[in-house]
């Protein structure tokens, strides 16, 4: 809110503009969720979407499983963000109970998938070109991951109420919690860390610069929750090779 004095004239114009602001931030969270689903798509598209009708896949159901949730919630937020945008509100509360439901399924599905990833020797960021030498210490990624997206979409659905902070919450958690596992899949990017780390700069800087550009100051969950969610590449690899965690990854997986 502002402070100080205000012309009778600003007064007027205050709600107008609270008016116009909350419907460019909507256009806006379309924009996001559509650019969202474009890297998904990059990353994912030859590797995995293409592959599926053809049957070549060889993988066990529970990794399709988790790929039909992520896929489930990409969409489900595009929706989302285009009910608010059209005024059906409504409609999105609605959705919404079945978004929490999916959300709770895609924690539980991404730990699941991450432990039978390293109990499989899964570890696509090893040596030569990654900084994890084992799957125990690559087993970090997948579950901060899930961790970041549970934390985020839960923080959400607690501030649902307030629509402007429950959208940034949710675009934070589809960010921090899905985007790199996509950005380190789309092939002229991968093992190009400043490149991925770029790509995930841009979603992150968007809503600040949304903010100053519309309100003349970011809005601080954007800059703190995007900060988090652009240091996490760098604090996961930097923790994974602690002592730490090489007991708690142990424990996980025996």
């Amino acid at each position: 809110m502002t402070t100080g004095v205000m012309t009778a004239g600003a007064a007027t114009a205050g709600p107008r503009a609270e008016g116009a602001d909350g419907a460019h931030r909507r256009r806006f969270h379309v924009g996001m969720a559509l650019a969202v689903l474009a890297v998904v798509l990059a990353g994912f598209g030859q590797r995995y979407f293409t592959q599926l009708p053809a049957g070549t896949l060889d993988l066990p159901p529970l990794v399709h499983a988790h790929a039909a949730a992520f896929t489930a919630w990409i969409v489900l937020f595009l929706a989302q963000t285009a009910l608010v945008a059209s005024h059906r509100v409504r409609l999105h509360r609605r959705l919404g109970v079945a978004g929490a439901a999916l959300a709770v399924a895609i924690v539980g599905l991404g730990v699941a998938v991450s432990l039978h990833g390293a109990r499989h020797g899964w570890n696509p960021a090893g040596p030569p070109r990654g900084p994890f030498r084992s799957p125990r210490e690559f087993l970090l990624v997948p579950l901060w991951d899930v961790a970041v997206f549970g934390g985020f979409v839960a923080a959400a659905l607690a501030v649902r109420r307030h629509r402007a902070l429950h959208g940034r919450l949710m675009l934070l958690a589809t960010v921090g919690g899905m985007l790199w596992a996509a950005i380190t899949r789309i092939p002229p990017l991968r093992a190009n860390l400043p490149a991925m780390l770029a790509l995930l700069a841009c979603f992150v800087a968007a809503g600040p610069m949304r903010d100053l550009l519309a309100r003349r100051r970011p809005h601080p969950v954007d800059v703190w929750g995007g900060l988090f969610v652009l240091a996490s590449p760098l604090l996961r690899g930097a923790l994974a090779r602690t002592e730490a965690w090489h007991a708690v990854a142990a424990w996980l997986v025996p």
